[in-house]
């Protein structure tokens, strides 16, 4: 899972969904390792080693305390000193709230890595008798501020995948551990002295009724930013130019099942062909056969196939 986070972090989500507008013939794996990055390869780029993350919060925080020292003595010297010394604090302030930023989605990251399969079971559990023996075995990792954030994101991309009833399910699993720090707040105790309390709480007709009217704000919200995160990603795909630059991969690792390259076959194909291919749409395609000699298009699509942009299975 590249979860309470404000709404706007949920920008940062990435789901597997590019292949929603390519006809299942059109090879998909060819296709889009000449028109975009693989995804694989991105998670791979993405992937934060554990003691990498270690190594660069030590480094945040030696420079944050260095900014912080460096504030203190401009702020305790001459009041009447130069503009430009306010201006440095300023800048060391917005310095140290990047770094404290970063900080904290590194600290996300390594939080997912580590708890990962945990998290997950959480989400998945349905009966509160078996959430609140979860609890209580697991609270001093689910009660985290990480936790509620992962299970946040969770039902975001649940329902951008159609799982609507898994989104609802973590949304009222998501929504215990709201409740719970909440009450914790209001009790001045530590969250996880709060939950035989909190089931204790909700047991009651009046308490849950207002428990599960809350799960159906927040299902309603996830449902919302799902539809505004589709039409985001929508545009996103429209306008995205990057490309692969295929001239830098190995000849001999573009060649597709019959042995031609890719990046040959598809510059010789007629200009209608090519841009029918872009389309990725089938039936864009089909005209362009149409409007062809069928031997040329035999012959067109046979080397299509070869090289691996298309799939005739």
């Amino acid at each position: 899972m590249s979860k309470p986070f404000d709404y706007s972090k949920w920008d940062n989500i990435e789901l597997s969904d590019d292949e929603e507008d390519c006809h299942p013939n059109i090879e998909k794996e060819s296709w889009f390792r000449m028109k975009h990055r693989s995804r694989v390869e991105r998670e791979e780029n993405e992937e934060i080693d554990k003691k990498k993350i270690k190594q660069a919060m030590a480094r945040d925080q030696l420079r944050i305390d260095e900014l912080a020292r460096m504030i203190k003595k401009i702020e305790s010297a001459d009041p009447d000193d130069s503009d430009d010394d306010l201006e440095d604090v300023d800048g060391m302030k917005a310095e140290i709230k990047e770094l404290e930023e970063r900080d904290t989605m590194l600290n996300y990251a390594d939080f997912t890595k580590k708890h990962e399969d945990l998290l997950e079971t959480y989400c998945n559990l349905t009966g509160m008798t078996a959430l609140k023996a979860f609890l209580l075995t697991h609270g001093e990792i689910l009660l985290q501020e990480h936790a509620s954030s992962y299970l946040l994101l969770s039902c975001l991309e649940d329902e951008m995948n159609g799982e609507r009833e898994k989104m609802k399910n973590t949304a009222r699993n998501s929504q215990i551990l709201t409740n719970m720090a909440e009450l914790a707040k209001s009790l001045k105790r530590h969250p996880g002295n709060v939950i035989v309390p909190f089931f204790t709480r909700v047991e009651e007709p009046e308490h849950e009724k207002a428990f599960l009217e809350g799960v159906q704000i927040f299902v309603d919200r996830i449902i919302k930013r799902a539809v505004e995160k589709r039409k985001e990603m929508d545009a996103e795909q429209e306008t995205e130019t990057e490309e692969v630059d295929l001239s830098s991969i190995p000849k001999e690792e573009r060649l597709g099942p019959g042995g031609l390259d890719p990046i040959e076959v598809f510059e010789s194909l007629p200009k209608e062909l090519q841009s029918a291919f872009e389309s990725r749409d089938m039936e864009t395609l089909q005209k362009a056969l149409m409007s062809m000699k069928p031997a040329d298009a035999k012959h067109h699509m046979k080397r299509c196939a070869d090289s691996g942009l298309w799939n005739p299975e």
